[in-house]
């Protein structure tokens, strides 16, 4: 997931983790959608000048059973105004989107039903618009996270096809893409992320969830090299992995606290990497932050982290900002004017 200060991505709880969400039904396409009249996708409409930062949210469909347009709809907010710019529907069923530092939006995502062997398509929308402007074939299967290289153009996706996980990566966001195995024995990825210098870590787990690996394809290279990765004792689940433009930074649902367990935090753990060893130099924590919550995307040169509230089985309308790198008590709390799982925030390098 690119993030370099100017990407939001969040589109994946810990339900969809734990692998529980191919059975969820789906909302129903008469769901109210409040706010301003909707924009339809291929209207031309583009963000004015004014509006530097803007959030594009989707419902999410990652291994959601059902059809219908209702996983296709989409909603442009300006931040942090919270001001809707546009709603419009997607080509495509959105499940993974990242951005690059000039501000565009690659949304990944299929058609049809999780599982039909469908092609996972992958489309660019320029700063501010509403409809794509061009598109890729990313392989088979169900895309689950992607990044962007920002010294290269070369777009990465995770494809999760009937429990087989691969990596793809395309070319400046040309085909055919190349297929990675980033560890063959624990090919589960819950997250990737390119650093400033082009290099593109991978992290896996193990069948059994309780051990997590690094591994990294440093630019230009063709193969992963492992990297020692020690998370500590506390951590339940890493959920995702991103770059916050000095630090990799891991998502993690830590061990439940408080009556019963039933409270599981979040927090974010900072990776120092140096050569084939990985060292936790700090940890982060986030108020209201928790496990039922989709997962968050830094914004280190706005100095925020976002994340939507509620799980894919039952998203919010709400968005919940919070101070990077400090953490601590909640900034904000953006309306999002339809149920949304699934958002990215672009912000082109030029915008102050």
């Amino acid at each position: 997931m690119n993030v370099f200060g100017r990407v939001l991505v969040l589109y994946c709880s810990a339900a969809v983790l734990l692998g529980g969400c191919s059975n969820l039904q789906q909302p129903a396409d008469e769901v109210p959608v409040t706010g301003p009249p909707a924009r339809l996708a291929g209207s031309a409409h583009r963000a004015t000048s004014s509006q530097n930062t803007l959030i594009y949210a989707f419902p999410g469909a990652y291994n959601v059973s059902g059809r219908g347009t209702v996983w296709k709809r989409g909603i442009i907010l300006g931040y942090p105004s919270g001001n809707e710019v546009a709603r419009f529907l997607a080509p495509i069923r959105p499940s993974a989107a990242c951005t690059d530092n000039q501000g565009d939006v690659f949304v990944a995502g299929y058609n049809g039903a999780p599982f039909e062997k469908t092609t996972a398509v992958i489309e660019k929308y320029a700063f501010g618009a509403s409809s794509p402007s061009a598109s890729v074939s990313a392989g088979t299967g169900d895309p689950f996270r992607c990044a962007v290289d920002n010294t290269t153009g070369n777009i990465a996706v995770v494809l999760q096809d009937v429990g087989v996980t691969s990596l793809a990566v395309l070319p400046n966001f040309q085909g055919p893409p190349t297929t990675y195995k980033c560890r063959a024995e624990y090919a589960y990825i819950p997250g990737i992320a390119y650093d400033s210098s082009g290099d593109l870590f991978c992290l896996t787990r193990n069948a059994y969830g309780n051990r997590y690996f690094l591994s990294e394809l440093a630019s230009g290279s063709t193969s992963f090299d492992p990297v020692l990765l020690n998370l500590g004792s506390r951590v339940r689940m890493a959920t995702d992995l991103q770059w916050d433009g000095t630090y990799l930074a891991v998502e993690a649902i830590d061990y439940g606290r408080g009556k019963n367990m039933s409270y599981w935090p979040k927090r974010i753990y900072r990776l120092s990497v140096a050569g084939s060893h990985a060292k936790v130099v700090g940890t982060i924590r986030f108020a209201g932050f928790d496990g039922e919550d989709a997962s968050a995307s830094i914004a280190s040169d706005r100095g925020i982290m976002i994340a939507p509230r509620g799980s894919l089985s039952f998203p919010h309308r709400a968005i919940s900002v919070w101070n990077y790198p400090a953490g601590g008590k909640l900034l904000a709390r953006l309306h999002a004017g339809i149920p949304v799982h699934l958002t990215t925030v672009a912000a082109p390098a030029s915008s102050p």
